[in-house]
């Protein structure tokens, strides 16, 4: 009976196999390749923790010749419209591997992808660096109008790129003393967070955080202060409410008259300098402001320093440490 079973098991897995890596082999069976190209499709199942899914086949690119080769890689996911959870996994995986810091967006370029049910991942760091190559970009412009992309976000990307050179301004200055480690990567930002621990503590705090605070976050978990006059940004686990950290604070706001900012201070969760002469706080939505906001204070600056968003903190803070000596 176990053998009976072992057999059956094997033929329903051939049969699964074979049909999911019909599924998607069938969209390039007839696809017509820029010159110097051929595809190459491999048919397996395998889980990947990373994507927290089983692949269903990858799906190879190859281009030879006498002087040079390349392969771009795309590995393949069933998929749903409404699977953000996967896309925000890969995602996540992509950030870690630093992949994003290599396109140049202004050429042609290979990304992930979806096509009829399938989510083509570009497996880093395979292509990422192809588009100075003419036969690479007549394939990423040929996939380009053939597929549809699910473009990485920007901000995301931006993001990253703007804490690297933030990084790279802390080592300059030397305001403090860093770990060998730190120095040897040039980074300062804790592991980035998981999408579980991200949604644990949107749970406890019983709010939705802001997108780009969730960026952070997928890229790092935390980040030392970049200078003597930033906060630091704690691990998510650590975030709370002002009211519940500081009550004091908006108790004085109130007792001097303030009480508008007093009330905006309670509805606010610190992100960042608790503890510290400095903090950054970011404020729910409510029914004069449909965005979320953001605010640095200080002991030293006569009340709030508002910014669009992450983004915009972070760049004012890269443009500042550049002009320190």
């Amino acid at each position: 009976m176990k053998i009976l079973r072992y057999i059956l098991l094997l033929i329903s897995t051939s049969f699964v196999l074979t049909t999911k890596g019909q599924d998607f082999e069938s969209d390039w069976t007839n696809y017509k390749l820029p010159i110097g190209w051929h595809i190459n499709i491999e048919k397996k199942i395998q889980y990947l923790t990373y994507a927290d899914r089983e692949m269903v086949g990858v799906l190879n690119f190859i281009y030879e010749n006498d002087s040079i080769d390349h392969k771009v890689r795309y590995i393949v996911f069933d998929y749903s419209h409404n699977d953000t959870t996967l896309t925000k996994n890969l995602f996540q995986f992509l950030l870690v591997q630093s992949c994003l810091d290599f396109i140049n967006t202004n050429q042609p370029f290979f990304q992930s992808f979806e096509r009829n049910g399938f989510y083509y991942f570009l497996k880093p760091c395979h292509g990422c660096q192809l588009n100075k190559f003419k036969e690479c970009q007549d394939l990423a412009n040929k996939l380009n109008s053939f597929c549809s992309f699910k473009l990485q976000k920007n901000s995301s990307k931006g993001m990253k790129m703007t804490l690297n050179s933030i990084a790279e301004q802390m080592l300059r200055l030397a305001e403090f003393e860093y770990s060998e480690s730190q120095i040897k990567l040039k980074w300062f930002g804790n592991e980035p967070a998981t999408l579980n621990i991200i949604e644990e503590n949107e749970k406890r705090l019983e709010i939705k955080l802001p997108e780009d605070y969730k960026d952070f976050l997928l890229i790092a978990n935390g980040f030392h202060a970049f200078n003597t006059v930033e906060p630091t940004f704690h691990p998510v686990n650590k975030i709370d409410y002002l009211k519940n950290i500081d009550p004091e604070l908006i108790k004085i706001w109130k007792q001097t008259g303030n009480v508008e900012i007093g009330e905006i201070l309670e509805q606010s969760i610190i992100i960042a300098g608790i503890g510290e002469e400095q903090l950054f706080l970011i404020i729910p939505p409510d029914s004069k402001n449909t965005n979320w906001r953001y605010w640095k204070f200080a002991s030293w600056i006569p009340g709030e320093e508002p910014y669009n968003d992450l983004n915009q903190y972070f760049n004012e803070v890269l443009d500042f440490m550049k002009n320190e000596d």
